[in-house]
């Protein structure tokens, strides 16, 4: 039976109160065995010595509180008397196995000393029949009464219970096992899991840092090439001839478009005036026909317009630098249906001859009177122009050029010009036009060569009012006005 001080230590072994039923025993020891086992703590290495202090202290509580053998008289073979359970005498203070061992000693000392006897007594004297007869008394047993059917009954069901206890003992060991799996099992499962979960944020987040990354690789790469950009249109507006080619050559600056690419306007630092002018623009304002001519064959765009929607060659003409206007007309022919942008604007109100005419340059009038840029149209519009106020003070020189490929009549006074008369001005031009028709055909049968000019492609169209298609048309057969025009200049003063 367990001693007091042994149910003490075994209490406070399992964190219980004195006097804590089997029920609540078993409860605790489940509970600090999963605690204390050696899998739930592989670090420490007297957890095998722990978990089997709490099993022992199990033990001598489950014998304390089962109450299915107290008070029940006991029977000790060995001492030949029953024992109750309340008595001072324990089962391990005699061990059956003992008494055996020490019997069966003397059992086997008592056999050789009669073997011995026997032997010598066949050396004795034949005389003598005394027989020496060694008598040692041998020990009995101590008779075990029989069994009587109540201990026999007794004793199966104690046997039947510690069977019993055992299994559940067992059971529990088992369960707390499959417990403690389970509980790992569980951890593991949150760890893989937690595992997981970090594999993909780390993902996420190396996905995210490498977006990151390229963004900011796109956007230095993008704030590189609009600098680099930026620093050729400079140099073009400096007239750094040498740093455009590099540029364009070099670094693959493209000739085509402003100077701020789509998209790279966050990059600018200074925006231009025109967002819209060109390298060829900016070259051919700066009067460099050789760098014309290179950026020409360096895939610049002479179609390309700025933003008052004029094209590098109208530039050159407004700014009447004929040696540019050339390279466009011999390099760009303006018979060629492709290049017809070249030299339009599409503006109504502002036309390749009004331009030749701002130039203030009568070879560049000249120019674009004879190779035809200007229709019959714009040249009565550029006409009507120069007579009105607005125009303000043109040449001489010009406007007789003007005057004489039309076939206008000159106004009469500065005044009339200024006053804007629309029906004097209107008879005027009329008038003009009818009396250069006379003279004409009163001088073709004479003049055969005129009619040949007439034919010139190099002049426009012009048209009366007769003609409902007046002023869109620059067919070979009106272009013959421009000679007539010519003869009534050449009767004028000079």
């Amino acid at each position: 039976m367990p001693t007091g001080t042994a149910v003490s230590e075994a209490y406070a072994t399992l964190g219980l109160e004195q006097g804590s039923s089997l029920e609540v025993v078993k409860a605790a020891y489940k509970q600090v065995a999963l605690r204390t086992h050696p899998d739930k703590n592989p670090n420490n290495p007297d957890a095998t010595r722990q978990f089997q202090h709490v099993g022992e202290a199990y033990n001598v509580l489950s014998k304390h509180l089962d109450t299915s053998h107290r008070n029940r008289p006991r029977y000790y073979p060995q001492c030949g008397h029953y024992h109750d359970y309340d008595s001072d005498f324990d089962d391990d203070d005699y061990s059956e196995d003992d008494y055996d061992s020490d019997f069966e000693a003397e059992l086997a000392e008592a056999y050789y000393r009669s073997l011995f006897e026997a032997i010598f007594s066949r050396f004795e004297n034949s005389y003598s029949r005394s027989r020496f007869r060694y008598e040692h008394p041998r020990p009995q047993r101590e008779r075990v009464p029989p069994e009587s059917q109540a201990e026999f009954n007794e004793r199966i069901r104690r046997n039947r219970e510690e069977q019993i206890k055992a299994e559940e003992q067992r059971k529990l060991q088992a369960q707390i096992r499959k417990e403690l799996a389970e509980e790992d099992r569980r951890k593991e499962l949150a760890e893989r899991e937690k595992r997981q979960k970090a594999r993909a944020q780390k993902k996420k987040a190396d996905a995210q840092a490498g977006r990151q990354r390229a963004a900011a690789s796109v956007r230095a790469q993008r704030e590189r090439t609009q600098s680099l950009r930026s620093s050729v249109f400079n140099a073009a507006r400096s007239g750094d001839a040498q740093k455009v080619r590099q540029g364009i050559w070099e670094s693959n600056v493209d000739a085509v478009g402003g100077e701020i690419k789509a998209g790279y306007e966050e990059f600018v630092k200074v925006p231009p005036n025109d967002p819209k002018e060109t390298l060829l623009h900016i070259v051919v304002k700066g009067g460099d026909l050789e760098l014309v001519a290179w950026l020409d064959s360096h895939n610049a765009d002479p179609e390309e317009r700025d933003s008052e929607d004029l094209t590098a060659f109208l530039v050159a003409v407004r700014l009447g630098n004929l040696p540019i206007i050339n390279y466009f007309l011999e390099n760009h022919p303006f018979d060629d249906e492709d290049n017809k942008k070249v030299y339009k604007s599409s503006s109504s109100s502002l036309s390749v001859l009004q331009l030749a005419v701002e130039s203030g340059i009568l070879q560049v009038v000249k120019l674009v009177l004879e190779k035809g840029l200007a229709t019959s149209q714009e040249v009565n519009d550029v006409w009507a122009w120069i007579t009105s106020e607005g125009a303000g003070k043109v040449a001489d020189e010009i406007m007789r050029a003007v005057m004489q490929h039309g076939g206008f009549t000159p106004p009469t006074t500065p005044l009339a010009a200024h006053n804007g008369n629309g029906s004097s001005n209107s008879n005027g031009r009329g008038k003009g036009r009818g009396h250069n028709r006379r003279r004409h055909e009163n001088r073709k049968s004479h003049s055969p060569g005129l009619e040949q000019k007439s034919d010139s492609p190099s002049r426009p169209v012009f048209q009366t009012s007769a003609y409902p298609n007046r002023g869109h048309g620059r067919g070979r057969s009106g272009r013959g006005r421009g000679g007539r025009g010519r003869d009534y200049g050449m009767g004028l003063p000079s």
